[in-house]
């Protein structure tokens, strides 16, 4: 690692794997299994404009047990050298995020031309994400920024305006409890903060860069360019798992 960088809302780490380690992970990365992240209906993390990015199954790796596993099989290789060195940092992201946390999960995904995630923060029942950058380049042009805001936002900044502001009979009437936001109809409390505040850090997806974010920043993802080609955007994401 030659280069820590701590911002508003995020913690960043260059050069995060050694070269053979990386170059072990892109080799399994290109035999991993994937599919569309609508493949089973609207996946609501994704706008209905934000294209179709691909994922993989997701992992799960414990600090307790310090193993990495896929429905209950230990994985040794692979994705598993991700795992290992995050873990060997648990102590400096624990003093970034919070201590109450013992595990993280770990999902491929996969950014073609014209494909990105908008504006949200991420789900309260974690305590942060990160991002990890694993293709083997990327050029400035080609897009596909990481975008976080300066501000901290509070958990309910995905509701429209109107609707946060609604009575407890027009909720009632909707007959919506909870879940996730579909379509966001006028002005959300998130869109207001980021407008009003008009400031941010963009982060380049630099290969072997990881990327931790706290809950309650919203951030996103700037859609890749098609000059990018057949270049995908390939991270590894995930979120860490309170105790």
């Amino acid at each position: 690692m030659n280069k820590v960088v701590k911002g508003e809302g995020y913690l960043m780490f260059d050069d995060f794997l050694h070269q053979d380690e990386l170059l072990a992970i892109q080799l399994y990365l290109q035999f991993e299994n994937y599919f569309l992240v609508h493949s089973q209906g609207w996946s609501k993390s994704w706008r209905m404009n934000d294209g179709e990015p691909l994922a993989s199954m997701s992992y799960m790796y414990s600090l307790l047990t310090e193993k990495t596993t896929l429905n209950d099989n230990v994985i040794l290789q692979g994705i598993h050298i991700l795992s290992v060195k995050i873990s060997t940092i648990s102590a400096r992201l624990r003093d970034f995020l919070g201590a109450d946390w013992n595990a993280f999960s770990l999902t491929t995904f996969l950014y073609p031309a014209g494909s990105g995630l908008g504006w949200h923060e991420d789900d309260g029942q974690y305590k942060g994400a990160y991002i990890f950058y694993a293709h083997p380049q990327w050029k400035p042009d080609w897009g596909g920024e990481l975008f976080i805001t300066h501000q901290s936002v509070n958990p309910s900044a995905g509701l429209p305006e109107q609707i946060y502001q609604a009575s407890e009979e027009v909720l009632r009437m909707s007959g919506i409890t909870g879940g996730a936001v579909g379509p966001e109809f006028g002005w959300t409390l998130r869109e207001r903060n980021i407008f009003d505040d008009g400031i941010g850090t963009f982060i380049s997806p630099k290969p072997n860069r990881l990327v931790i974010v706290k809950p309650e920043y919203s951030h996103c993802i700037k859609k890749v360019d098609v000059s990018a080609g057949d270049n995908p955007r390939c991270s590894i994401a995930g979120f860490f798992h309170i105790n």
